[in-house]
């Protein structure tokens, strides 16, 4: 095919740096960090929450639980692991900006894709922040749930955090 060119590996390279920017900017971690003062009793609420079997349902909020049960043990153990991360990294460095870098990476990971499912993670980190006196996750969560695009927008509403 006349004046037909291939892709080059330039081409490649900017697509993949542009795809890199996108995730780091919807991860991103804002820049309000702060120390976190953490008492036995935050702990011991982490430690709480680590031992609550998790995806289950919850009549309550009208959540049906993840399913098929492999999935939901192997989401489990994901937010365990994110738990125990938390848990052991706020010893040598409290701060939200280290718990948001650990939340992204779980999310990258979480692979659901059911949406409640995925609020039902979101409701998980929330319990997580509110442990450890993080107020807000800086748009993160919302981005991850809602996408780029309406996940901004709501980054300036109350909810979600």
């Amino acid at each position: 095919m006349a004046g037909h060119r291939g892709v080059t590996g330039a081409t490649v390279l900017l697509a993949a740096i542009v795809i890199v920017a996108a995730f780091v900017w919807l991860f991103r971690v804002g820049s309000s960090d702060q120390s976190l003062a953490l008492t036995p009793a935050a702990f011991a609420k982490l430690d709480g929450l680590r031992s609550e079997p998790k995806y289950v349902e919850v009549l309550a909020v009208g959540y049906s639980g993840l399913r098929p049960e492999p999935e939901r043990r192997m989401a489990e153990a994901q937010l365990n692991d994110l738990i125990d991360q938390v848990r052991h990294g706020l010893a040598a460095t409290p701060t939200k900006a280290f718990v948001l870098r650990e939340f992204a990476m779980t999310l990258a990971r979480f692979e659901p894709t059911d949406s409640e499912d995925r609020d039902r993670l979101c409701r998980y980190l929330e319990q997580i922040m509110d442990i450890v006196g993080i107020q807000s996750s800086d748009g993160m969560l919302g981005r991850w749930r809602y996408g780029l695009i309406l996940g901004t927008i709501l980054e300036f509403s109350p909810r979600p955090r």
